[in-house]
């Protein structure tokens, strides 16, 4: 028999968590990527922003872990900056061409036209206050297109040159500020390089004790929004007619504890989507990447704050990645090529496919599909069996962390994954629901222990610890705790025929029984 390996591929470029900070230049990133049908509307929506007349330029992506938003943004980025490698777009825009013709020609008179380029900020998923995070994020970003000049003085480089001029002329000064503040200065310039508020709020406070009452008054100080605006209008001179800033993880800000977080950074973000949304020939774009929406995270604030952030929420256009399993199928089918074994093996695979396609099609497991898209679901997807391909994204979206997903799981090469079935076995075996359960079962042991999916697990667990040398029995346990754990059964419901169907095609119903 003929090895499943030598004639199955998948797209290996889809294993990685993607980092949009660090994989923004990597063009392999955007040469592979394979859009949906959802991900060509947001990209149209995104293009169509970009007019010079727009006033929508806040947004807010939702969706859960392995939904592919950050690979989707990179994309969007890299079609709104690369205008020197544009090539790379073409395997992308071929596809956009097939769905919606208008937006690939709009596409490309944007491409061709070099007045028109947007400066990339990325704002990465962390703790810090938000004045912090944006001064950050805009130093990088001009750092990393060669552009630091643009980056005007800050208070922050006001108290540094403070701080290096007492080293240089006052050493006794800088002797008493390093005992005031209990820290050596080295590490107080790394606090305010970094735009630490608190260093530079103890700066402040210790300056009058060292300077006879004086209170210090940097020479150049702004608001955020301010500084943006300024580098914003410099930036035409350079060949960009604006900026796009990313907030990617913006939920671990918010996770991190919403109670603490000040009002000033909640008028922060208002007024950065506001003027956003004002910037018209001068473009600055702010969508923030979430796995929930803001109002999720407010319910046991102080009325005062939940109305700042109902203000947020409402100056951003929400973009929900919805549970749309059609798209996720697609997703799958286009990860998995398996076109070479249906042009070498196409009577064989009909033979091994039909027998699924009746079962499937007389108990609904999809209804939402025609006959056709059925089948071709089928045909794409194989080795996958018909209820696998059913609960893969069910179970990854129940679970899934950036490192482990139902998009790793078909594009990694590491154990109990869509590569190491392949790699072992013939042509005619399907990837059953109990390999996904083993792929996935160290998230199920890391739920929290009294929620239902780690209690699902932990009855499995004890059974399977109990059985031995049957594989069978194992694989029927294994695949009634993925069932559970989906909670789809109107669809595919823990039965005997449930379990029939998806083992028929390797074991006897004997067996099975």
């Amino acid at each position: 028999m003929n090895k499943l390996i030598d004639y199955v591929r998948f797209e290996e470029d889809y294993q990685n968590a993607i980092n949009i900070e660090y994989d923004l230049h990597d063009i392999k990133k955007i040469v592979n990527y394979i859009p949906t049908s959802f991900a060509v509307d947001l990209i149209e929506d995104i293009m169509l922003s970009i007019d010079d007349n727009s006033n929508d330029r806040a947004r807010l992506i939702i969706g859960a872990y392995g939904k592919g938003k950050s690979h989707l943004v990179l994309v969007i980025l890299s079609l709104l900056n690369e205008k020197n490698n544009s090539d790379v777009f073409l395997p992308i825009l071929k596809r956009i061409k097939k769905v919606n013709k208008p937006l690939y020609y709009y596409i490309l008179r944007y491409l061709d036209d070099d007045k028109r380029k947007l400066l990339p900020v990325i704002i990465p998923g962390t703790t810090a206050s938000l004045s912090q995070s944006f001064l950050i994020a805009i130093q990088k970003a001009l750092s990393r297109e060669k552009l630091s000049q643009l980056m005007p003085d800050t208070h922050f480089d006001a108290a540094i040159k403070m701080l290096k001029n007492w080293e240089i002329n006052y050493p006794s000064t800088l002797k008493q500020f390093e005992k005031a503040t209990n820290q050596k200065m080295g590490a107080f310039l790394v606090r305010l390089k970094s735009f630490n508020s608190k260093a530079y709020s103890e700066f402040i406070k210790v300056y009058p004790s060292l300077t006879s009452g004086g209170v210090f008054n940097p020479f150049f100080e702004q608001n955020t929004i301010e500084l943006y605006n300024n580098i914003n209008k410099k930036l035409p001179q350079y060949g960009y007619n604006g900026m796009y800033i990313i907030y990617d993880e913006f939920s671990k800000y918010l996770e991190a504890d919403i109670k603490r977080i000040p009002a000033s950074d909640i008028r922060l973000l208002q007024d950065f989507a506001e003027n956003c949304n004002r910037s018209k020939a001068n473009q600055m774009h702010l969508l923030l990447i979430a796995h929930k929406d803001i109002t999720n995270y407010i319910d046991e604030l102080p009325a005062q704050k939940m109305d700042g952030w109902r203000g947020v929420s409402e100056r951003f256009k929400h973009i929900e990645l919805q549970n749309n399993y059609i798209q996720s199928y697609e997703l799958i089918s286009k990860i998995i090529d398996n076109n070479k074994l249906y042009k070498r093996n196409h009577q064989l695979l009909n033979n091994v496919l039909n027998e699924n396609f009746i079962t499937y099609k007389q108990n609904h497991l999809y209804d939402e599909l025609e006959s056709e898209e059925l089948s071709n679901l089928f045909l794409n997807c194989y080795p996958l069996h018909p209820a696998t391909i059913f609960l893969l994204p069910r179970i990854s979206e129940k679970v899934a962390q950036n490192e482990r997903t139902y998009i790793t799981y078909l594009s990694s090469k590491n154990r109990n994954t869509f590569w190491s079935f392949v790699k072992d076995e013939n042509i005619g075996s399907f990837i059953t629901p109990d390999y996904i359960y083993d792929y996935f079962e160290s998230l199920f042991k890391n739920e929290v222990y009294n929620g239902p999916i780690y209690c699902i697990w932990k009855k499995a667990f004890n059974i399977l610890e109990s059985i031995e040398n049957n594989d069978l029995e194992k694989k029927i346990i294994k695949t009634l705790a993925l069932v559970h754990i989906a909670e789809q059964f109107d669809k595919l419901a823990p039965t005997f025929t449930s379990l029939c169907d998806i083992y028929k095609c390797v074991y006897s119903l004997e067996d099975i029984n």
